[in-house]
């Protein structure tokens, strides 16, 4: 699709995305229009800062902002996982770049607690730029490596962080193999991580069994974008330590 030949502006075409994905008693009252405030940034800030391909940028902008929301009322589903857990849900997203998805969960579903980190500090200043404009509680933005938020030795460190997610999200973060290693330290027992696939997705969940046995974690979903054949969301979900006593599902209350 072609944005500047639709009679549809952007902000509409976002706004009927977000209607179709998620359901509308789920998502803020301000989403709209904030999704539309966040991608007018976004276009603005990309003119200098590489935040999105500047080819084709609309078209590529809008195909992400309906992956995300996609994604996000694949979450909404998920939610109902934890209704006994006693704090919000906690988000973390690797690699969060332009915002995707991290950025456009919390927009949408602010009562998610959300860590975006990432490891380029002009998109980190993007993403605390937009927190900010948009008043977005509970969302911590760092600029670093996701793996130096467990090195001690690092002034990164964040030590409450090990485990401490119902769900970790990236996006074009290597392999699903890759990503899921690098998930794991964060997920809480019970949680999921959720990433983008295209059509290869068999083949990758094929080549992480290994990793699945060795670690205790198995494929929760996998759900395909509408309108696109060859690609798909997934979640793989961390499961709990073997024993008669273990909850399916159930993650720690911190």
């Amino acid at each position: 699709m072609n944005p500047g030949r639709n009679p549809m502006t952007l902000g509409a075409k976002m706004t009927a995305a977000l209607e179709e994905h998620v359901p509308r008693a789920a998502r803020a009252d301000a989403a709209a229009a904030q999704l539309e405030r966040y991608v007018e940034m976004l276009l603005e800030t990309n003119r200098t800062v590489n935040l999105v391909s500047r080819q084709n940028t609309v078209e590529h902008v809008l195909r992400f902002v309906r992956e995300s929301l996609f994604l996000t009322g694949v979450l909404v589903q998920d939610a109902e996982r934890f209704s006994d857990l006693e704090r919000p849900i906690s988000l973390l997203d690797i690699g969060s770049g332009g915002g995707f998805p991290g950025l456009i969960i919390k927009i949408v579903l602010p009562g998610v607690e959300t860590m975006l980190v990432d490891a380029t500090r002009k998109k980190a200043a993007f993403l605390a730029e937009v927190a900010r404009e948009l008043d977005l509680s509970d969302c911590t933005v760092l600029w670093t490596r996701t793996e130096d938020l467990l090195n001690e030795n690092h002034a990164a460190f964040r030590p409450e962080t090990r485990h401490g997610f119902e769900w970790v999200t990236t996006k074009a973060v290597g392999s699903l193999e890759e990503s899921t290693r690098l998930a794991l330290p964060f997920l809480a027992v019970g949680g999921a991580h959720w990433t983008f696939k295209g059509s290869n997705l068999q083949a990758e969940l094929t080549k992480c069994q290994r990793l699945f046995k060795q670690t205790r974690l198995q494929r929760l979903r996998s759900a395909q974008i509408p309108g696109d054949a060859d690609s798909w969301v997934v979640g793989i979900r961390r499961l709990p330590p073997p024993g008669p006593h273990a909850s399916s599902d159930a993650p720690p209350s911190r």
